[in-house]
């Protein structure tokens, strides 16, 4: 991401937080302003519109999720690094999984946009439907496994996360074993 001003930066973060945790429709420019301690116009100043600034949210959690390196032939190590990085930056997760929730007419535009090169590369060009059905089960699965994760810090806050993701890890082998 570019570099951003202080204002820019808080509000993008305020507007990255309030959408993944309420949506498009359950957030307004001024909730955002509020929240950022800035004015209704710095905000509309930097993004002219809500829709402007949801969008550049869900830009570059789609881009970083979908433009991580992978191994071509490896989902296991593959799979692994987007559970890891689901782990370090939840947003992320929660952004991803409120585009379908806010829109569930995008899931065929991101079918094709996102999820098939996804699939591709973790699976191979050739790879069979079935294939790459199971990947995206993987993937999905993996989803749930960074909320647990959170969730499961939030309850209990001596739990180590560095087991939790060995736990998760393994249940990634033991999936990624019958694909």
């Amino acid at each position: 991401m570019a570099a951003m001003t202080e204002n820019k930066e808080s509000i993008y973060t305020v507007a990255q937080n309030l959408f993944a945790l309420h949506g498009f429709e359950g957030v307004s420019i001024n909730d955002i302003a509020k929240r950022a301690d800035v004015a209704k116009a710095t905000v509309l100043h930097h993004y002219p519109t809500k829709k402007k600034l949801y969008e550049a949210v869900l830009k570059q959690s789609l881009d970083h999720f979908f433009l991580q390196e992978t191994e071509h032939a490896q989902p296991n190590k593959n799979l692994k690094k987007m559970l890891h990085w689901f782990i370090a930056e939840p947003i992320h997760a929660k952004l991803l999984n409120r585009i379908f929730m806010d829109n569930p007419r995008a899931a065929g535009f991101a079918a094709k946009k996102y999820w098939l090169p996804l699939l591709e590369r973790l699976a191979g060009v050739d790879a069979t439907a079935t294939y790459k059905a199971r990947i995206l089960f993987v993937v999905n699965s993996m989803f749930q496994m960074a909320f647990s994760i959170e969730l499961q810090q939030r309850i209990a806050d001596d739990l180590d996360k560095s087991k939790l993701v060995a736990e998760y890890e393994s249940l990634i082998d033991e999936l990624t074993a019958h694909l």
